[in-house]
């Protein structure tokens, strides 16, 4: 383990418990992390006088982990657009849906029913029940985009060949649903191509099973909106850690550091 400390390095036991010298208090330290078997991880922790039990989690290199699957769903790198840092969302969005298609025509009730059902289930998966749909709002007029939000749109234009389009991670987030371009007999919006943008609101990418909510084509078999074990399974991983995290398990610099003891702790489809 390394530190910024020259004098008084951090001195780990075979269970990795570890302590520190003497040092001014509050102080940050750059924490580096190598066993084997396990991704290295990068951190930052913040030590203040009698502070027990900084406790700072490794991720096993090995099943049900797969490097590459992490890769494609939370670095872009099957979209052939990465390795993106990741884009996971910070706090709790606010979603606006609007109720009227691009011409002001009112979207079926089922449809909406659907739509506002489906949001608040996907955000708690996607974020392993970190994150929640802080407000759930609808209403006829157009909104504009803004930081906290994620605004909805279904739109009826079949010209398009799109199912579903949205900002990955974007901190003013936008979902836009094309009806009856992937419909599934007589539903016009698939609640796995909601639960998919939803997926993209929250950071995700494509990867390449088509048992997976994030595979980029819809099949028009009716895919379940419930994200595979796998995805589940990865995304729980993305939501411990923090945004703009690095291969290999890399904190950004400017994270809150880990303590106790007090203070301190677009994709189309």
């Amino acid at each position: 383990m390394n530190t910024d400390l020259e004098v008084t390095p951090f001195t780990t036991d075979a269970n990795g418990e570890f302590r520190t010298g003497s040092y001014t208090s509050p102080r940050t330290f750059h924490v580096t992390i190598e066993a084997p078997g396990y991704i290295t991880r990068a951190t930052y922790v913040r030590l203040r006088d009698g502070t027990r039990n900084v406790n700072i989690d490794l991720i096993a290199n090995k099943a049900p982990f797969s490097l590459n699957f992490y890769r494609d769903l939370a670095r872009g790198v099957y979209d052939n657009d990465g390795p993106w840092r990741l884009l996971r969302l910070h706090v709790s969005p606010k979603v606006y849906v609007r109720t009227v298609d691009e011409y002001g025509r009112a979207i079926e009730p089922e449809v909406l029913r659907l739509i506002l059902a489906t949001i608040p289930r996907s955000v708690k998966d996607w974020s392993n029940g970190t994150l929640r749909v802080a407000t759930l709002e609808s209403g006829t007029e157009t909104r504009p985009r803004e930081p906290g939000w994620i605004i909805v749109n279904t739109i009826r234009d079949r010209k398009e060949e799109l199912c579903g389009l949205a900002g990955v991670g974007y901190v003013d987030g936008f979902i836009d649903l094309y009806k009856e371009r992937c419909a599934c007999g007589s539903i016009k919006i698939p609640a796995s191509v909601i639960a998919h943008e939803v997926g993209h609101a929250l950071g995700f990418f494509h990867v390449d099973d088509s048992d997976d909510v994030m595979y980029p084509t819809d099949s028009g078999q009716c895919r379940s909106a419930e994200l595979s074990s796998r995805e589940r399974y990865h995304a729980a991983i993305v939501y411990s850690r923090n945004r703009d995290n690095l291969d290999q398990d890399i904190d950004p610099d400017t994270m809150t550091p880990l303590a106790t003891g007090g203070p301190g702790l677009v994709v189309e489809n």
